[in-house]
């Protein structure tokens, strides 16, 4: 099994928690390959990279995005550049980028503010729901060429709009599940229940920050197979190593190389 992960901001540099989101897939995961693809060139002065870079199961890749999308029904939308017209243009291209990889490669795509606690390899064909009715996009597993991620694909070409937020995304996913369900192969896709990777949701965000929190986040996440971060909200959120913030010990636990690089630096 490969596990994608996407940075699509052309970035020279990644921070600790994506380092971290990782590293914990590379530790929890030992016999699958863990691959991050980049729009931008990582600087080997990355100390971050430089602990990934020592992982035996870890490779990245920058993308040639023409070739990424090619021989798939998002080629003709990406020449078309019309994703960079609105305001979602990155998010959008990320959205593309990992329904192309899970189409013509298969495999898991985790964005890079999840944690990952458990081995993955029994989570094939699988979407998650965030809440209650909403499915993400954040945590994919697929196949290669599964019939879920090709109707993704074709819909998100003939849908996409480019000032709506999530159009090849969860909102896109959304529309697929409610017509996915009348298909005779319904049964081809697992939609896993919110605490696969979302016991933590996005309004309780703040409790990975919180010391006093610390026990409640790991009662709740006890089944959880990751965490998700919520990077959005949380992401101006200083954490202190050594704290005891749920953060700081999901990160000790899951990361060790990049929390060694996060204790020199006090803080991540």
């Amino acid at each position: 099994m490969t596990i994608w992960f996407v940075e699509s901001s052309n970035e020279t540099c990644l921070n600790g928690r994506q380092a971290c989101s990782i590293e914990s897939a590379s530790f929890r995961n030992p016999k699958s390959r863990v691959v991050l693809l980049t729009t931008g060139r990582l600087s080997a002065d990355c100390d971050y990279y430089r602990a990934l870079c020592s992982l035996s199961n870890f490779r990245d890749f920058r993308l040639n995005l023409t070739e990424a999308f090619s021989e798939t029904p998002l080629e003709s939308w990406y020449r078309s550049r019309n994703w960079t017209r609105g305001p979602y243009g990155i998010e959008d291209l990320s959205d593309g980028i990992r329904l192309a990889v899970l189409w013509k490669r298969g495999g898991t795509y985790l964005d890079l503010d999840v944690i990952v606690l458990k081995d993955l390899s029994a989570l094939r064909n699988s979407v998650m729901f965030e809440v209650t009715g909403q499915l993400t996009n954040s945590v994919l597993f697929f196949d290669k060429g599964h019939p879920f991620v090709g109707e993704a694909l074709r819909r998100c070409a003939q849908e996409y709009d480019a000032v709506r937020w999530g159009s090849c995304g969860p909102s896109l996913l959304g529309r697929i599940y409610y017509s996915w369900k009348n298909w005779p192969g319904r049964g081809q896709v697992r939609f896993r229940e919110r605490d696969t990777f979302f016991a933590v949701g996005y309004n309780a965000w703040t409790l990975f920050f919180e010391p006093s929190k610390t026990s409640s986040v790991f009662e709740a996440t006890a089944w959880s197979y990751g965490v998700h971060l919520w990077n959005k909200l949380s992401h101006g959120v200083r954490v202190v190593t050594g704290s005891g913030t749920a953060l700081d010990v999901l990160s000790r636990f899951n990361c060790p190389r990049v929390y060694e690089v996060m204790m020199s630096r006090k803080f991540f």
